[in-house]
């Protein structure tokens, strides 16, 4: 703490906009969002007001900006079909705030990237939960798919005048085997090492341009307490294995800070 004030109030912090699942926007049988319904403009632009008044101006010292204005994290802005754009540029005439949202990386060839006027329109990139099968695979997924999403971005700027921001993710593992209905797998590191190999090559992307944030967003939460890079307990569950590499107690921490000085 400082002064007094406690630790939490202190952090930086921004929003995360996860107008998915349950919500006030009328959605289509795939849980796909029509931007050009009324209703759908109204709820949008009831919400970034409600997040400008009441979170964003009011914490400015300490929410995280970029050039001044401050970062809303779409989660995932392609099931948002429509008029998306305008309502974007109608915010960002409003209010000081930019755009970030997830490109959706993962699970995506080359020819299936998207290139839509929703990507287009936002201010950049930054994926979220990046789960495939395994580990390796999701490591190497996302490497090269984040490479071709760099290509395709320079021709947006080219196209769009836009300057857009491209932040690199780093995720230790994904288990949320303790939520109510939980399907998806555990997707945890094998080794230490295919964990060490993921941060290499997130640098050296940096060091290549690809990306232009110079340290990663850091999945920190979301995740079974033996996933989360947090400080946690070492119990059986979360003890490393042959197959299988936790790191519990503080060591994800400390791999954090060692590669990326978070």
């Amino acid at each position: 703490s400082v002064q007094g004030i406690p630790e939490c109030e202190l952090r930086k912090f921004f929003l995360l906009y996860e107008h998915m699942g349950p919500s006030a926007y009328v959605m289509d049988a795939d849980g796909r969002i029509d931007m050009d319904l009324l209703v759908n403009h109204e709820v949008w632009q009831r919400d970034i007001d409600f997040m400008v008044r009441k979170m964003i101006l009011p914490n400015q010292k300490r929410y995280v900006m970029i050039n001044g204005k401050a970062i809303i994290y779409l989660w995932a802005p392609t099931a948002m079909y429509g008029d998306l754009p305008s309502l974007l540029n109608e915010s960002r005439d409003k209010y000081p705030v930019v755009f970030l949202g997830s490109a959706g990386i993962l699970g995506q060839s080359e020819d299936e990237l998207p290139t839509d006027e929703t990507l287009k329109s936002l201010d950049g990139f930054m994926d979220y939960s990046m789960l495939l099968p395994n580990y390796d695979e999701m490591v190497k997924t996302y490497i090269e798919n984040s490479r071709i999403l760099r290509g395709k971005i320079n021709l947006w700027k080219k196209e769009t005048g836009r300057n857009y921001v491209f932040v690199p993710t780093f995720m230790w593992a994904f288990d949320n085997s303790r939520w109510p209905g939980a399907t998806a797998p555990q997707m945890y590191p094998q080794t230490k090492q295919v964990v060490v190999n993921f941060a290499l090559q997130i640098l050296k992307a940096i060091k290549e341009g690809v990306f232009d944030i110079q340290t990663p967003f850091v999945i920190w939460s979301e995740l079974y307490e033996g996933a989360a890079v947090i400080p946690s307990q070492c119990t059986q569950e979360t003890q490393n294995t042959p197959t299988r590499f936790v790191g519990c107690g503080t060591e994800r921490l400390e791999f954090v800070q060692k590669f990326f000085k978070r």
